[in-house]
């Protein structure tokens, strides 16, 4: 396979744009000429079988998806594609052995799949399944509506729900929620422009910190334990309460 080719990748992004205004037929016009200039090209071959797929030809989709895999088999969206081929065919092991490929390679990458899988279509009639929920799905039953509305980007939704949660979670989980209620938090006073509004989650998103600090002191869980300290406690203490001082996070050996 050739190298790296800006125009292939400027192809492939304007077939990506037509896949997802609903013109595949336009997409694979600009894949032919990406496949002219480099016929082994893995994500070519990948997009070709997407382009497939969204016209409802799912047998030569899966071909297309086959051959991306050979060619590319460390690739997360390579393995996830083959893993939607392999779900159309009701094929259950090889889907979960592609999708639990390429969850793991995404998330040596901080690609995390799992969300996305969970509202793939072709995945949908796996849903109650045990063996799928196990491997995208690997917590509390009643985090779903939660995580859902988190990957989703429905700040309000996830945060009232996130509130419940913590009445009854175990504490592992609460630190979970409390990380994630944080972040959305911290993004929603990033990009406002309301005072009010900004007011209100600055507020949630400084109760949310304190929470994680109790948390973590109260069952002795040091961010530094798993070789994450980084900026974690900086991050979240520099922006508020001056009074939270070191003693309320891990200690440094």
């Amino acid at each position: 396979m050739a190298g790296f080719d800006p125009k292939v990748n400027d192809l492939c992004n304007q077939a990506y744009d037509a896949i997802d205004d609903g013109k595949p037929q336009e997409a694979i016009k600009f894949l032919e000429q990406a496949m002219a200039i480099d016929p082994k090209n893995a994500q070519v071959l990948r997009i070709w079988g997407c382009a497939l797929e969204a016209q409802g030809d799912h047998i030569n989709a899966f071909r297309f998806y086959e051959q991306a895999v050979e060619i590319s088999p460390h690739d997360n969206a390579n393995q996830y594609s083959l893993a939607k081929g392999y779900a159309w065919r009701d094929d259950k092991e090889q889907m979960l052995e592609h999708l639990r490929t390429a969850i793991e390679i995404g998330g040596r990458h901080n690609c995390d799949l799992r969300g996305e899988a969970l509202k793939e279509p072709l995945f949908q009639k796996f849903l109650e399944d045990p063996d799928f929920l196990a491997l995208v799905y690997p917590f509390p039953v009643e985090l779903k509506e939660f995580l859902l509305a988190y990957w989703d980007l429905k700040e309000d939704k996830a945060l009232d729900l996130g509130a419940k949660l913590l009445e009854k979670q175990s504490v592992r989980d609460k630190i979970a929620v409390l990380t994630i209620m944080i972040q959305m938090a911290d993004s929603v006073v990033t990009d406002t422009d309301d005072d009010d509004d900004m007011e209100e989650y600055e507020h949630k998103y400084h109760q949310y910190y304190v929470d994680v600090l109790k948390y973590l002191k109260d069952r002795k869980m040091a961010v530094k334990a798993s070789g994450e300290r980084s900026d974690f406690w900086k991050r979240f203490k520099l922006d508020f309460d001056p009074e939270i001082d070191d003693e309320d996070g891990p200690k440094e050996d």
